[in-house]
């Protein structure tokens, strides 16, 4: 169990002269981490000037370490009692918020906008999943293989966003002039 902070007692019971009404003693409790943390930041005073910094003599610059506000703990602070939330309502209750999106009862924003477009769900569904290319007479010199990086290098193609990251699919539609070789990720008929 937590021990109790030190009484100090400055005196005992005494009787007055002349009267016999009892006077308790004066008892003052142990300073609080509150009323030291005051103490100390008051009494910061930065080293002399002939005096290196160490760790010992460092203390923040006076006013930058302020104590936060402990709104609804009291009338003796600031903002007691509701705290500045007023009397009624649901966001003075305790536990309250509402959640993000939503608009008292009206249709939020999220459901008046239409939905994504394309398959249902929009995440990726939908967008290319190959860079398209057909075959046919290449503006390659004869013998190079048709690769990706080689119709990029001669901008043949020019994948740009997601289709940068995608591979290369070679479709059948057109002629084949002469012999090539194509290296790619799939191939189709059409």
């Amino acid at each position: 169990a937590p021990q109790r902070p030190a009484l100090v007692q400055s005196s005992l019971l005494r009787i007055s002269a002349g009267c016999q009404r009892i006077q308790r003693p004066f008892t003052a409790r142990a300073p609080t981490v509150r009323s030291l943390h005051l103490a100390v930041s008051a009494d910061s005073i930065p080293p002399p000037q002939d005096e290196r910094f160490r760790l010992h003599n460092l203390s923040p610059q006076p006013g930058s370490k302020k104590l936060r506000n402990r709104n609804g703990r009291g009338y003796g602070a600031r903002q007691g009692g509701s705290a500045g939330f007023g009397m009624r309502g649901q966001k003075s209750r305790s536990g309250s918020g509402i959640r993000p999106g939503f608009e008292g009862g009206q249709t939020p924003l999220y459901r008046r906008l239409p939905k994504l477009k394309g398959i249902a769900g929009g995440m990726g569904a939908g967008l290319p999943d190959y860079v398209i290319f057909n075959v046919g007479p290449v503006p390659l010199s004869p013998g190079m293989e048709v690769s990706l990086e080689t119709l990029r290098s001669a901008r043949i193609i020019k994948p740009s966003g997601r289709e940068a990251r995608v591979p290369l699919k070679i479709l059948g539609n057109g002629k084949l002039s002469e012999p090539r070789t194509y290296r790619a990720a799939a191939f189709s008929e059409s």
